[in-house]
């Protein structure tokens, strides 16, 4: 499947452009991709053994794997992985490895070494017990996260408010879970920026393109309706709209973390 294929199937959801992407984009000083990808400079070398985990069709995988010894990327759609796999070889990146399935496939794990340097996702899954197994202590997981509060008060105008007021937001439900998994945080960093679409028409587009923009992982999916939302959307936006066009606020968090070994005293000490 060409890369017009693929964009028409996925758009924006694996990183492609397309008409429903906002007209212009406002960020305030370092934005977080310049960050993220600090980090992967500072922490990728020559040998470096790599991970990304939600790797898409490689467009980002095959700029990261050049300065790796070997890459594996992980996706769940065999065509996504396919152009992945056709766009490195075409590069002659034979360091790139491409894997269809599930992060927690036992046949994905076993194709992955378990002296990892770093994984990384980019907009992609979290990091769970099985690969971080795979990361040596004093390796790193990056990623590069939608926080919370993204696209702040569209939500809660369309009825997809948060669960509860006082239910624990995603930073501290994650950074539990990768206690658990031996992560200590060494970077947190949040950015938040605006983007701008045409009208009120642009903006429903782009909801539908990619329904997760409404979605708390929390609760049930509820991608946009015409019939249900529309009304909501058109009050979001006579209160949105802008001479640069109807606003939407956006949230990313870039976060690092190191693998350590946790050591507890035991009755004798």
């Amino acid at each position: 499947m060409h890369d017009d294929d693929l964009a028409r199937k996925y758009g924006g959801f694996i990183s492609f452009q397309t008409d429903a992407d906002p007209i212009s984009i406002e960020k305030y000083g370092e934005s977080e991709d310049q960050d993220f990808e600090r980090l992967l400079n500072v922490h990728i070398q020559p040998t470096s053994k790599v991970v990304d985990l939600g790797c898409g069709a490689g467009q980002f995988t095959c700029e990261v794997v050049g300065h790796a010894g070997q890459l594996w990327g992980i996706d769940q759609e065999q065509d996504v992985i396919t152009a992945a796999t056709e766009r490195a070889n075409t590069k002659g990146l034979s360091q790139a490895h491409f894997l269809c399935g599930d992060k927690n496939d036992p046949h994905i794990l076993a194709e992955i070494p378990n002296d990892i340097d770093v994984i990384y996702s980019r907009r992609g899954p979290n990091l769970d017990e099985a690969l971080a197994k795979k990361l040596k202590v004093g390796s790193v997981f990056l990623q590069l996260q939608v926080a919370e509060f993204d696209g702040y008060p569209l939500r809660e105008i369309m009825g997809r408010r948060e669960y509860s007021p006082y239910h624990f937001h995603n930073d501290h439900d994650l950074m539990v879970h990768y206690a658990y998994l031996h992560m200590q945080p060494i970077s947190i960093k949040s950015y938040f920026f605006d983007v701008y679409f045409r009208n009120v028409d642009h903006l429903e587009k782009f909801l539908i393109e990619i329904p997760a923009n409404l979605t708390d992982w929390r609760m049930a999916m509820l991608p946009y309706d015409p019939h249900r939302d529309r009304a909501a959307l058109e009050l979001y936006a006579r209160y949105q709209t802008t001479k640069d066009g109807v606003r939407l606020q956006r949230h990313r968090r870039v976060m690092a973390f190191r693998k350590i070994t946790l050591q507890y005293p035991t009755q004798n000490q």
